[in-house]
């Protein structure tokens, strides 16, 4: 038991150290290809948020995506960012985890009132965590508990500690020799 827990903190403790390693440097990256990718599990907001990033009306009426959403955003040095919603059906996830290299940074929403979702979202962070082009580009994830306003949203100290516990189900099933995508029926529905 001990020793999962070990390997759980040390997994995230790379992460972090990736990222920080990247900002410290000052990572130069050319904006006209700067990418950002915003995943999560369907119903999450994904859609909405990339409306408000956009500067569109954030209150209009969005249903589930088939196929990616894009716009460019243009920051205040005139350089663009192009940002990516990517919606939750099997083969757009296959698509997104075939594509990360291409991303900058990644934003994971999670509907924060949603808690039977929570396996899903472990699944997504850690199919992203384990694939390889994100281990060589070291691209940072911002988590987005969204949906704060309903009335048993749970908060960000919850939310840790689900998210722990779904991490050490996928780390226990990958020391077991299980592949994540297949062993994980979470992975397969809708949820993302």
């Amino acid at each position: 038991m001990y020793f999962i827990i070990a390997l759980f903190v040390i997994i995230f403790a790379a992460a972090f150290w990736i990222v920080s390693k990247n900002k410290s440097r000052g990572q130069t990256i050319n904006a006209d290809n700067s990418v950002i990718f915003i995943v999560g599990d369907k119903n999450a907001g994904k859609t909405s948020l990339l409306y408000c990033l956009s500067n569109q009306n954030s209150s209009i009426q969005t249903t589930n995506s088939i196929e990616p959403n894009q716009t460019e955003l243009i920051k205040q040095n005139n350089q663009s960012v192009i940002v990516v919603d990517v919606p939750g059906n099997i083969y757009q996830k296959e698509q997104f985890l075939n594509k990360i290299q291409e991303a900058n940074k990644i934003i994971l929403v999670k509907d924060s009132s949603e808690t039977s979702q929570i396996g899903a979202t472990g699944v997504i962070l850690y199919n992203i965590l384990i694939s390889i082009p994100f281990q060589k580009s070291r691209i940072p994830i911002l988590i987005v508990l969204n949906k704060q306003d309903k009335e048993k949203a749970y908060k960000a100290p919850d939310f840790e500690m689900f998210l722990s516990r779904e991490m050490q189900i996928c780390i226990m099933q990958f020391l077991k020799g299980n592949n994540t995508k297949k062993f994980d029926n979470r992975w397969k529905t809708d949820a993302y």
